[in-house]
């Protein structure tokens, strides 16, 4: 990531970054022409992309930060949207239906930005009800998505798979409920030898704990994960992000709260950081306080703060990344 709070990157790392800052458009075009945000979270395209409906995931970009993909968690119809930039204009919203009408996830983008998961409830066979979640893989073409292809047995078992990330050299990884699970979910990681997926194997404590962890996030080299924990001894409430950082002898340390500075009373979730490394996005549920006494306002200014954002549905924020190295054990 660009900070000089980060360590020094490897040299593929840095190749890739450099290639995708080439490639990347002008920077008042990025990232929808938003003002960048500092070590604060705020508010991400409130209007346009945060917006009344419960968002149920963060924003997505592309490798060259030319598409956005986001989810609504909504009634009775989940809804995905992506955004195209366009001869230096954003187009859309408009409805990503990669699946027919079978529901996705948005792209779960793998480093090169030009492969990406999905998880869908889409019959792993034929037509019909949708199945339990599972994950399936793409690339990106000239005329937008390969078909979407689902992974066979070693990622796709009869419960639930819910892959949130991928490391540069292939490997996923998810939260699930197994056998050997030590909470309500745990993160796995699933490892691709020779082309070929292997058991997923538990990263184990201190990561994983009695306690729910959810929605990891790997940074592309491994050198850390940041998920979300429902219930810790020291959350500041509700769901909040932490994160885990690699250690010299390979295994993953306890999992550090992101603070007082991202995380509050409600909830904080789905973290995912840009490709290029710059932004930690996330889902923010920031309750407002409820008013039973009436105030001067007008209908239409009722309506307004109601069916706009910060309405306690949840909505989509973004933060600089550095915050992720200010809680790093020194």
């Amino acid at each position: 990531m660009i900070s000089c709070l980060t360590r020094t990157p490897s040299a593929a790392a840095a190749f890739l970054l450099v290639v995708l800052l080439a490639a990347a458009p002008a920077e008042a075009e990025t990232y929808l022409g938003q003002n960048p945000p500092g070590t604060s979270p705020e508010l991400f395209a409130p209007g346009l992309l945060s917006t009344a409906l419960h968002d149920d995931g963060p924003a997505r970009f592309n490798a060259d930060g030319t598409e956005v993909y986001f989810r609504k968690w909504a009634v009775p119809h989940d809804i995905v949207g992506v955004m195209h930039l366009r001869d230096g204009q954003w187009t859309g919203p408009d409805m990503f239906k990669p699946m027919g009408h079978y529901v996705v996830s948005v792209p779960i983008f793998a480093p090169d930005g030009e492969s990406a998961y999905f998880i869908s409830r889409r019959p792993l066979e034929g037509d019909g009800e949708p199945a339990d979640y599972n994950v399936w893989f793409a690339y990106k073409t000239d005329d937008g998505w390969s078909e979407l292809t689902p992974l066979g047995p070693e990622v796709n078992t009869p419960d639930d798979q819910m892959v949130h990330s991928v490391s540069t050299d292939g490997t996923l990884y998810l939260q699930a409920k197994r056998d050997d699970s030590l909470g309500a979910y745990d993160i796995y990681a699933i490892e691709k030898v020779d082309g070929v997926y292997q058991p997923a194997k538990n990263l184990g404590a201190p990561l994983n704990t009695e306690y729910s962890e959810a929605a990891p996030f790997v940074a592309p080299d491994k050198s850390y994960i940041v998920y979300c924990i429902l219930g810790h001894p020291d959350s500041i409430g509700g769901i909040d992000l932490y994160v885990s950082f690699r250690q010299d002898d390979g295994s993953w340390g306890p999992g550090i709260n992101l603070g007082p500075g991202v995380n509050t009373p409600a909830d904080e979730k789905f973290p995912a950081v840009s490709l290029d490394g710059r932004f930690l996005f996330f889902v923010g549920n920031k309750k407002p306080e409820r008013s039973y006494i009436y105030t001067d306002m007008t209908y239409d200014e009722a309506m307004h703060r109601n069916l706009a954002p910060q309405n306690g549905e949840g909505d989509v924020y973004w933060v600089d990344a550095a915050v992720i190295e200010l809680v790093r054990p020194r």
